[in-house]
């Protein structure tokens, strides 16, 4: 993860064994970090948004929501995330 200055936007690169990249662009607005990805699959185009949202030190919740072109998104994923101390 990294910061480009001339975007103002911070930027998420991934990678994984079968080959998949994602290359999200991020924003911060208060406790809620909002991730925004363009990709293809089977030829069409999608758009992926993930966001967290910290509730406290150690507690976020988290949503994953896709949508196929200029279509409306759809939540795929929700969840929380707890760090074990």
């Amino acid at each position: 993860m990294t910061y480009n200055t001339q975007e103002k936007s911070y930027v998420y690169f991934e990678t994984n064994n079968w080959g998949e990249l994602s290359y999200y662009h991020g924003s911060v607005d208060g406790d809620t970090w909002t991730w925004n990805d363009q990709f293809t699959i089977n030829g069409k185009q999608m758009n992926g948004r993930f966001t967290l949202k910290r509730v406290s030190d150690d507690v976020a919740n988290f949503s994953f929501e896709m949508a196929m072109g200029d279509q409306p998104y759809a939540l795929v994923m929700t969840g929380k995330q707890t760090r074990q101390k």
